[in-house]
Parts: C-alpha cells; sequence; structure tokens
C-alpha cells in the first residue's frame, strides 16, 4: 500500500487498465452482488510452491480493481464520475480485507447494479462504505471456497 500525506491510495499497479481488459474480464467472470453492487471476478490460479510463497508475502499486489458505471444506467457523465468516486474511495478504505489471497492475479470490477437506478442520488460515502464491505467479504468467500 502506498501512503500519501497520511491516507491510503491506489496504487497505479493496482487498476486495470485499457478497454480491452475490462471486455476480457466482463465476458469471463464470476458476479457476485448485494443491494445496489456487484463485482465481476476473474482469477489466476498458480500451481507453483514457490510462486505461492512469493504470493503470500504482499497479496495486495496480486489484486487488481476497476470500476464501471453503465451509461445506460446513469446518463449524465457528471454523476457516473460521481459513483466511480465513491466507489474508489469505499475500495480504498476497505482494500485490506482479502489478505491471504492464493491466487497469482485477481482482477476485481465494481459497479452500480441496475436494479437501483434511481436511487443514486441518495447515496452517500458511508452507505457505499458499507455495502462495499459486504461485497469484499463475499468476494473472499468465494475465492475460499475456489482452493
Amino acid at each position: 500500500m502506498t501512503k500519501v500525506n497520511g491516507f491510503y491510495c491506489l496504487k497505479k499497479t493496482e487498476i486495470i487498465r485499457g478497454h480491452n481488459s475490462f471486455k476480457n474480464i466482463l465476458v469471463d467472470s464470476k458476479v457476485l452482488s448485494n443491494s445496489f453492487l456487484k463485482v465481476y471476478i476473474q482469477y489466476k490460479k498458480e500451481n507453483s510452491e514457490i510462486k505461492d510463497i512469493q504470493i503470500l508475502k504482499d497479496p495486495l499486489n496480486n489484486v487488481k480493481v476497476g470500476f464501471v458505471v453503465s451509461k445506460r444506467v446513469v446518463a449524465k457523465a457528471s454523476l457516473r464520475n460521481r459513483l466511480k468516486r465513491l466507489l474508489r474511495e469505499a475500495y480504498r478504505l476497505n482494500k485490506h480485507i482479502p489478505d491471504n489471497f492464493v491466487y497469482n492475479k485477481v482482477y476485481l470490477l465494481f459497479g452500480y447494479s441496475e436494479r437501483y437506478k434511481k436511487e443514486f442520488n441518495k447515496l452517500d460515502i458511508e452507505i457505499v462504505k458499507i455495502n462495499m464491505r459486504m461485497l469484499m467479504e463475499k468476494v473472499v468467500d468465494y475465492l475460499n471456497k475456489q482452493k
């Protein structure tokens, strides 16, 4: 984790970049959701014990994240950007939850569920943080079951 001015932040290497990367994850992934958030999970497991030991030293380096809000769900760009900022902040505050992945790489795409189109104006950071925490715990449970 990088520490800037006393606050933890997302490193550039932790963020998924590129249109093709997002497209590949959306096509070939497992979807988990809760009240208004959803996450697309794609993971790659390594067989080598040596690589597993290296992975366990700093598991947060093995997680890459992205944040998506569909134009169909939220038409205004300013609201889409606000939702993505809230998602990034909520993830940043809860990224310590996946404490021991034994996977080479885990790709997570967080998005706003289409079922709650009308409620995005009522969102504040506390609601998003609580939902992100619950969703991250679901992700950890799912990945632990896949071992």
